[in-house]
């Protein structure tokens, strides 16, 4: 199940390989108290991440911060190339 709030949307991945999507506004902090065997916690914000931290998050993870460096990195092997052309 995936719901978008403004607060943003928390991934959780258990070692067991499932996928569960929490969106559940400021009450997500406390869903970490409920969910066991979390490999990674994915944060929309900074201070998401901070808060996920304190709470003993093992990795916290930024897609929409790593996405962005992505498309960066490809954009500027494409516009370089043609910069150096003669």
């Amino acid at each position: 199940m995936a719901l978008a709030t403004g607060i943003g949307q928390i991934v959780f991945t258990s070692v067991i390989g499932f996928v569960l999507v929490l969106a559940l506004g400021r009450d997500w902090l406390t869903a970490l108290y409920v969910v066991v065997a979390l490999v990674a916690v994915v944060a929309r914000e900074e201070f998401d991440g901070a808060a996920l931290k304190r709470l003993g998050a093992p990795t916290i993870l930024y897609p929409m911060r790593n996405a962005v460096d992505y498309a960066v990195e490809a954009l500027s092997s494409i516009i370089r190339p043609r910069e150096s052309r003669p």
